[in-house]
């Protein structure tokens, strides 16, 4: 019997994708060994802190379009928060994959395969079908009204926790007042 590892329980994302918005996938993960503890990368729609990797082809081909891998160990002094996944515990998370995918991608059907976790205990998904269209003009629209707040938050996770830009204050104070105000 050898360490436990990571393996992908299931994985679904969004069937189409429009460039320029988020990439939504659903991840559960679980050990391979069902007695098995193991401490494992803290991810979710925010921020996959590098503990995410993706390989993307062509649907029916093997040549990989972008290639990714994990960082290959968790440290959480590193900025990657970690958690336990306990004996026989599945995680499910909602993870954002659109800061993996290359930019420029053609409309079409394309396989996706993640990879997950520190080298050690690294799990890798069977792939599943993404297909890129793109964008309407009124999509497109709205990404050109919010791009540079995106670009300021650093990823849609991110700009998600941010304040709408009338407002101009952090979200931690927003929501500090109005729990001050018995309003929350």
């Amino acid at each position: 019997m050898g360490r436990p590892k990571l393996v992908f329980v299931a994985v679904a994302v969004e069937p189409t994708y429009v460039p320029g918005f988020p990439a939504h996938a659903a991840i559960t993960i679980a050990a391979d060994m069902p007695n098995a503890w193991l401490d494992v990368p803290w991810v979710g729609w925010r921020s996959s802190y590098g503990a995410l990797g993706i390989t993307l082809t062509r649907a029916g081909s093997t040549k990989a379009i972008a290639r990714n891998e994990p960082l290959s160990f968790a440290d959480p002094d590193g900025g990657m928060p970690r958690r336990r996944l306990r004996m026989r515990e599945q995680r499910r998370t909602l993870i954002d994959l659109s800061d993996l995918l290359p930019a420029g991608l053609e409309p079409g059907p394309y396989d996706v395969t993640l990879s997950f976790g520190p080298e050690a205990i690294r799990a890798v998904s069977p792939g599943v079908r993404l297909v890129v269209r793109p964008p309407t003009e009124h999509e497109s629209d709205e990404l050109a009204s919010v791009a540079a707040e995106v670009t300021d938050a650093g990823s849609w996770g991110r700009w998600t926790s941010m304040p709408p830009a009338e407002h101009g204050r952090p979200l931690r104070r927003r929501r500090s007042a109005a729990i001050q105000l018995g309003h929350a």
